[in-house]
């Protein structure tokens, strides 16, 4: 028997989460993100897909309403601005870590 994961199905209450935030009935101050974000194949980001959708743009649309979101890491923060998927997002401000 597949398990939730492998057939795009469950993750029920995380959806309920998402949603909530998404639709701003709960107020998301701080989105933070670690780790890669796909945008493959071919800038679709279906390479992580959740609930029929590729999962960057949950973040996409989670950064539209959270009041600050920040990159953690190398993998999400992309400091080269010419390659950074963080210009999809509006407003951004790059930071180095001292």
């Amino acid at each position: 028997m597949a398990s939730g994961l492998e057939t795009g199905q469950g993750g029920e209450e995380v959806l309920e989460i998402l949603d909530m935030f998404k639709s701003e009935k709960e107020r998301l101050d701080v989105l933070m993100v670690e780790g890669t974000i796909y945008h493959g194949p071919k800038g679709t980001g279906k390479y992580f897909m959740f609930h029929d959708r590729p999962f960057r743009n949950w973040i996409l649309d989670l950064a539209k309403v959270a009041h600050y979101t920040m990159a953690i890491g190398t993998c999400s923060s992309r400091l080269d601005r010419r390659n950074s998927h963080w210009s999809n997002f509006g407003k951004t401000r790059h930071c180095r870590a001292r």
